[in-house]
């Protein structure tokens, strides 16, 4: 899924499960950002010089290692459903592994059901995002295999991802592009005895669990609104976030009133002709949003067009990469340098570095040596315990702590099964 369902979709069954708006906005970006949290930073802690390192929940590179695949694709998007007997039923050639991702499994369930009984919505957002890629990413496994491959069971030998995408072809669902993550797609799976996939189907049954999940094990303390008729308000988003999928005008602009707004007449009509767009589903969701806002009488100022540079913008200065580009000048225990960065001498033992130099030499010493080590090295500008990108990295953290174990138990029969059977993917 993309960042419809991952943000906007996210929030709003957040927001109508019954959490404030704060959280469900940390919740619905945490679920977006695992997609955009593809590089790796070493950041300098002022006070002491310690360095804290990220983790990655995603990767676009082409040549990544076997190592780095498993910690990242079958714990963050592609959780393995561990059944052979319904990955091999829905198969023309009947397959099976183990790791192929099933919607609503077992694993993907616990990991949330852990992560809302956390409290904490950065997690509670990670695994959400986790969960609902069971609906889009279902038949797909999270590893390069041809199990992957959809283009060798095409009677027209259209090879997409193996010609757009070179080495990532068999990874996932590389072989189908981005078909999987798109809202209101219909696309073909050849592999399937049902080949013919509908988007919208998968991601309203995917919306509708992860609203269930949200109010069956969230501890009560952390939601504000909870429905009273929870099967009356599902039904309702149901039927406007599908409205959006399929374009139904009149049934928006009926359910919203008031906040129903196209900007120009020509808009309107490209949009009955055409359909909606990503742009304006997008609009429409913050619509949707503002009326489920003010009906439950609560605000929300974070809320708005998905940022993907917010957290780690207000997190991070920019890269400290070459220490004599600094005009670094020292008064007693404290050093600046020109972006007006402070950093205190001190380690956590409240040893000095480098005692027989001065005082500038001594950071300029410990710098350039963590320079060397990490080529790019990147400061705080607040305080590395207190801001959203320091608690979604710590989130993503305790969720690949959780999954990465079982998703390799789960591998290991794989490896098993193959081995007695003599195949090699």
């Amino acid at each position: 899924m993309d960042t419809e369902f991952h943000y906007y979709i996210n929030y709003i069954i957040a927001l109508r499960a019954g959490f404030a708006p704060e959280t469900a906005y940390k919740i619905a970006y945490s679920a977006q950002y695992v997609d955009d949290n593809t590089e790796h930073y070493t950041v300098v802690q002022k006070s002491n010089l310690d360095l804290y390192s990220n983790i990655l929940t995603q990767s676009m590179n082409p040549t990544l290692g076997v190592k780095d695949m498993i910690s990242i694709y079958p714990v963050f998007h592609f959780i393995p459903g561990d059944n052979i007997i319904k990955s091999s039923s829905l198969r023309r050639d009947g397959e099976c592994r183990y790791m192929t991702t099933i919607p609503n499994n077992k694993l993907a369930k616990s990991c949330l059901i852990n992560a809302l009984k956390s409290n904490d919505p950065y997690w509670i957002g990670i695994a959400s995002h986790a969960f609902a890629d069971t609906w889009a990413h279902q038949n797909f496994t999270g590893l390069k295999d041809t199990y992957n491959c959809v283009e060798k069971h095409q009677t027209n030998k259209i090879i997409l991802g193996k010609n757009l995408l070179g080495l990532s072809a068999y990874v996932g669902h590389a072989d189908v592009l981005l078909l999987p993550d798109t809202p209101n797609s219909i696309w073909y799976d050849y592999r399937l005895k049902d080949m013919k996939i509908d988007n919208n189907q998968r991601f309203l049954d995917a919306a509708k669990n992860m609203f269930e999940m949200y109010l069956k094990y969230t501890d009560k303390s952390l939601l504000a609104n909870i429905p009273s008729d929870p099967i009356s308000v599902w039904n309702e988003l149901e039927m406007a976030i599908k409205a959006i999928f399929i374009s139904d005008l009149e049934f928006l602009e009926s359910f919203l009133g008031k906040y129903y707004e196209i900007k120009s007449k020509s808009t309107l009509l490209i949009m009955k002709i055409l359909g909606i767009n990503k742009f304006y589903r997008i609009e429409f969701y913050k619509q949707l949003a503002k009326k489920i806002e003010d009906e439950l009488e609560v605000k929300n100022s974070e809320f708005d067009k998905y940022n993907k540079n917010k957290w780690i913008d207000k997190a991070l200065y920019e890269t400290l990469d070459s220490i004599q580009s600094y005009d670094i000048t020292a008064n007693d225990n404290e050093i600046k340098y020109e972006e007006k960065c402070t950093f205190s001498l001190s380690d956590s033992a409240n040893q000095k570095y480098y005692s027989g130099l001065d005082i500038s030499d001594q950071i300029k010493r410990k710098l350039s040596s963590l320079i060397g080590i990490y080529k790019k090295l990147y400061i705080w500008k607040i305080n590395h315990k207190h801001n959203d990108w320091f608690y979604f990295q710590e989130a993503a953290k305790k969720h690949h702590s959780y999954m990465i174990d079982k998703v390799i138990r789960i591998m290991r029969k794989d490896i098993k099964m193959m081995k007695e059977t003599n195949f090699i993917p």
